[in-house]
């Protein structure tokens, strides 16, 4: 059986190659997390932030979360501020 020599050149490059496999794998690790902390942060601040802050609003400032009503002198509502 004749086992071929490939050199040091030859292992290098071998070795090259598996290591830039497992820096390719890290970095798609990286990737794939900055994607996930991204869409998670964008739904708690686009989504759920201003739904609570709304509803607190709502909670504590009901008469005045929703506006000034503006009455005619017969008591009738006209319009809202």
């Amino acid at each position: 059986m004749v086992i071929p020599f490939f050199g040091i050149k030859g292992i290098d490059w071998i070795i090259t190659a598996l290591n830039l496999v497992k820096l390719m794998k890290t970095f798609l690790s990286e990737i794939r997390a900055a994607v996930l902390v991204t869409l998670v942060m964008a739904v708690v601040l686009c989504g759920l932030y201003p739904l609570v802050v709304f509803g607190i609003g709502q909670a504590l400032f009901h008469d005045k979360a929703n506006g000034s009503l503006i009455r005619d002198a017969k008591g009738t509502i006209l319009d809202h501020a």
